[in-house]
């Protein structure tokens, strides 16, 4: 099993009511993998970008964007996404998240199969 995650925006409390914060995370079987790179390659070759570059939605025209998605669509994969609305959100708010989620991550550290994973956690939460 394969996932990829990207993000979009600043996660920090703002003004403007469109300050929106996206995690989209995709997983996809194995034996779906060269099929993804083959449909993530074609779509940067018409965009104007090598395989190696990273694109942007910005750089994408609308009926590539569309025919890229249909493709993803027919592979066994799952998207799993969220959003909050930084305008929404306080400071405070944002700490409180913060400090639960790393205590979460320190009260399941030990179930860390991964030792280097571990370890930089542990050096991680001392700090």
């Amino acid at each position: 099993m394969h996932i990829y995650v990207d993000e979009s925006g600043l996660f920090i409390p703002a003004l403007n009511a469109e300050a929106w914060c996206v995690v989209a995370a995709f997983m996809l079987p194995e034996n779906d993998v060269r099929k993804l790179k083959l449909i993530i390659t074609r779509l940067k070759v018409k965009s104007g970008k090598t395989y190696r570059d990273e694109i942007k939605l910005r750089e994408v025209n609308e009926e590539d964007y569309f025919k890229f998605l249909s493709e993803l669509n027919r592979l066994n994969g799952s998207l799993y996404c969220t959003a909050s609305n930084m305008a929404e959100t306080t400071q405070d708010e944002l700490s409180t998240y913060k400090l639960k989620q790393a205590e979460h991550i320190i009260m399941f550290i030990n179930n860390l199969t991964n030792e280097e994973v571990r370890n930089k956690t542990i050096i991680l939460s001392n700090e």
